[in-house]
């Protein structure tokens, strides 16, 4: 005898079937609210990016919006705010149009590097170059003075790093070899006037210096700047390589070995615990 079929299951079969239905919409709903919400946080927090640096981000899709939105507006913002530059009031505004002035060889500033120099108590015009390097190493000697401790802190000088520009007319380029003895005498590119301030100053100092002397050692290497093989912000074109007097990089050094020597000096002045050593 076949079992008769029970009206009770059909029944909850239905609500069964209607619960999850409902359960569905519910979910429909909720991911509907909340990309709705997401929008909504998205905007309030980059119109207000100012205030808080936090963007909360509930949706790839709504945020992409709503960065593009926010950047639309912020273009339009700067548009309509176009700041001016007003050197007098000392504020400078930047124009992604136009290069630094400093970067082209006609810019007004490079022939003068400044105008005024305020040197004991007194406004100048322009001081002698002895002068002003003095000044200089007095307020670096000065401050070095007062306020380092040698028991802690170790102190290092390096002298000047010279240049080979009128090196038998013909700077550094091509040179790949050494200063020798029987080469013409070399003129310094720095006048000894300058080394005997360096030198007397750290002499005169309380606080003992490391001078690293690399001036006259490294008058001898000619051969080690990157002449017309160095980059102004490029390299150099043909037609520049051609003129090696006028753009022959002759201060800057290529090839190793001289700043070793250098790297060597600060190593031995640290292992020797000589105060004010003259290397």
């Amino acid at each position: 005898m076949e079992p008769s079929k029970d009206p009770v299951n059909k029944k909850w079969m239905t609500c069964t079937l209607s619960t999850y239905l409902l359960c569905f919409l519910l979910l429909l709903c909720l991911d509907h609210g909340r990309r709705r919400d997401g929008l909504s946080i998205s905007s309030s927090s980059s119109s207000s990016s100012s205030s808080s640096s936090n963007i909360v981000v509930i949706d790839k899709d709504v945020a992409t919006a709503s960065t593009v939105e926010t950047t639309t507006m912020t273009t339009m913002t700067k548009k309509k705010k176009k700041k001016k530059c007003n050197v007098f009031e000392g504020r400078w505004v930047y124009d992604e149009r136009r290069t630094p002035s400093t970067a082209r060889r006609t810019a007004p500033s490079s022939a003068t590097r400044w105008d005024l120099i305020e040197y004991e108590g007194k406004v100048l015009g322009d001081l002698e170059m002895e002068v002003a390097y003095r000044a200089g190493m007095k307020t670096w000697a000065r401050w070095i003075d007062n306020n380092i401790d040698p028991s802690k802190t170790s102190v290092f000088f390096r002298s000047i790093s010279p240049e080979h520009r009128r090196w038998n007319n013909h700077d550094c380029y091509n040179q790949t070899t050494p200063v020798m003895e029987t080469d013409k005498p070399y003129i310094p590119t720095f006048p000894r006037s300058i080394i005997e301030i360096q030198e007397n100053t750290i002499k005169e100092m309380k606080t003992p210096v490391k001078y690293l002397n690399i001036t006259r050692l490294s008058e001898f290497r000619r051969d080690g700047h990157s002449s017309v093989y160095t980059k102004r912000p490029e390299k150099l074109t043909s037609e520049q390589r051609e003129q090696p007097e006028r753009h022959a990089d002759c201060s800057h050094w290529c090839i190793p070995g001289l700043p070793d020597t250098w790297n060597v000096l600060v190593y031995v002045s640290a292992v020797l615990q000589t105060p004010n050593i003259l290397l």
